[in-house]
């Protein structure tokens, strides 16, 4: 019997599990975008990076920043903001669809207007309260924790990507637990700033309320009736 034959014929060895969940496609070519778009925000400006976390790590005067190192609405911000959009579209699509599909493109778009759409409503609400300093550093936050999350998102993605289909679950809980520490500190460092600016009591109890708990709210529901 020829080798390719014994090959063939022989039923012991062993099955080779997928180590990776759904298609590749999408997630490959969101990473890759990812992977790029942070070169090219390093390479228009190579202190951005190091700004961003510097300010997050020792909560520094965001409005001083804003118009001394980190220029959020520079190109390197509009492009770091663009990899936390994929990398939460991702994230969705491991929690709740198990796997990333064409429908993970749609998701990134959904994301990015739900978001941009949370951004105006700030603004708007600080023109309405006439409390912009404290709102407006608020937004700034966001944009913040955005950018870093997207830079320490992506390379967890790409580690945990291949890691075995038993790891599922572990994965889930890690990337979640992530997701979450940064609203939390983005929140709190928000409210730190909001109550330094003097803003009103009722205004943040509202805000939280509505525009950060109630998703949160529905988001771990969802996923614990998964």
């Amino acid at each position: 019997m020829e080798p390719i034959e014994l090959i063939h014929t022989n039923h012991h060895f062993p099955a080779v599990k997928e180590l990776h969940y759904g298609m590749d496609s999408a997630f490959w070519i969101l990473i890759g975008a990812n992977l790029l778009l942070i070169a090219i925000a390093r390479s228009t400006n190579r202190t951005y990076l190091r700004s961003l976390f510097v300010t997050a790590v020792f909560n520094r005067q965001l409005l001083q920043n804003s118009t001394e190192e980190l220029r959020f609405g520079s190109l390197a911000s509009i492009l770091l903001t663009v990899v936390y959009f994929n990398c939460a579209a991702l994230i969705v699509s491991l929690l709740f669809l198990k796997g990333f599909e064409s429908v993970t493109y749609l998701i990134v778009a959904m994301i990015s207007v739900l978001s941009l759409l949370k951004l105006g409503i700030i603004k708007l609400t600080a023109f309405l309260t006439q409390s912009s300093d404290g709102l407006y550093e608020h937004q700034l936050n966001h944009l913040l924790y955005y950018q870093i999350a997207g830079v320490v998102l992506t390379p967890v993605l790409i580690f945990t990507h291949y890691l075995p289909a038993s790891y599922s679950h572990s994965i889930s809980l890690i990337l979640g637990l992530l997701v979450a520490f940064f609203i939390f500190i983005r929140e709190l460092q928000s409210l730190f700033r909001a109550i330094r600016a003097r803003v009103a009591v009722l205004y943040i109890i509202l805000y939280l309320c509505t525009l950060e708990l109630l998703p949160l709210v529905v988001i771990i529901q969802a996923f614990v009736s998964e």
